[in-house]
């Protein structure tokens, strides 16, 4: 059965999502506006069972002239910081200012560990990794153990994170210049996020495929796997676009999840897309100026609301 067609932009990311994640554009630079994307209080591995919280002190980074703001995670003994500049010039001429002022001694590290970018590191209290990227400087440290046994984890996170610049930068900009719809957009690392996972994307989108129906919601395809949840109605889209849109389960699958939810003034739909190639959820919704942080926090809940559903219904057997 067919009911209120929606109007959608076509999936132009489709292309830029194959890129890999070092293939940065040209002139991409990363917006403060972003940094909240980042998702910096989790990265699992590094902050452990560590509990941290955010602070406003970016230290000395703050007194550079060219200094547009930042964002910094504090745990026990461990703290990861990006600081956004004007330029990459900018930012490598902040760092080379730190590297006067503090009284630790900040080495240059070897050129080939960070893909021939510039970075440094201190050995002592703390034990620290600065790395520039683009506009930015991530700084990831920690005050135990040696740096001698805690360096490949300071330079993995580090890593870690100039994925997560990249990545959001890259799709900010691409949106930008290529749609002109406004599209509010957030790009999750798997990983990253407790909630916003490959594991319960795959999940929901199974338990749609296995218990759902067929209906169409909207013009570029007809009879998309469908399935409807408390307040909430969910469908899948083909991962090759109207190459099936007729969405013939044996002639593709299924990487776009689009959550329609009722509210008293009507509608509003959220699209989360898997891409298998960059490990990544990237969550999109159409005509909102929605902040990359309060849209996160949006599908958070409604992933939470529709896993919640989903367990009752296979304990209960109950569609």
């Amino acid at each position: 059965m067919q009911e209120h067609v929606r109007v959608i932009k076509p999936l132009l990311l489709a292309s830029f999502l194959a890129l890999p994640v070092w293939a940065a554009l040209a002139d991409s630079v990363f917006q403060t506006n972003d940094l909240a994307s980042l998702n910096l209080g989790n990265v699992g591995e590094f902050w452990n069972n560590d509990k941290p919280e955010a602070h406003q002190d970016l230290g000395n980074f703050q007194r550079a002239p060219a200094f547009l703001g930042g964002s910094s995670f504090r745990g026990k003994n461990k703290a990861i910081t990006v600081v956004v500049f004007r330029s990459e010039a900018e930012a490598v001429k902040a760092m080379e200012a730190l590297r006067a002022d503090v009284a630790s001694v900040i080495q240059q590290g070897e050129t080939n560990e960070f893909s021939g970018r510039k970075w440094w590191f201190t050995s002592g209290i703390p034990n620290a990794v600065f790395v520039n990227h683009q506009n930015t400087i991530v700084t990831v440290s920690c005050y135990q153990p040696s740096l001698a046994e805690s360096g490949a984890l300071l330079r993995k996170t580090a890593a870690s994170i100039i994925d997560r610049i990249e990545i959001t930068a890259e799709a900010v900009e691409y949106l930008a210049e290529t749609n002109p719809v406004q599209t509010a957009s957030a790009v999750i690392l798997n990983g990253s996020n407790t909630v916003l996972t490959v594991t319960n994307f795959v999940t929901i989108k199974n338990f749609i495929l296995t218990n759902g129906f067929s209906q169409t919601y909207c013009q570029m395809y007809s009879n998309n796997p469908f399935f409807g949840f408390a307040g909430m109605k969910t469908y899948l889209n083909p991962d090759t676009h109207q190459a099936n849109i007729n969405c013939d389960r044996s002639k593709s699958d299924f990487n776009t999840l689009v959550i329609k939810k009722d509210l008293p003034t009507g509608f509003t739909y959220w699209d989360v897309t898997w891409n298998r190639e960059r490990n990544t959820l990237v969550l999109e919704q159409a005509w909102s100026k929605t902040s990359p942080d309060i849209l996160t926090k949006q599908v958070e809940s409604l992933f939470k609301d529709l896993l919640t559903e989903i367990e009752t219904k296979k304990q209960s057997k109950i569609r």
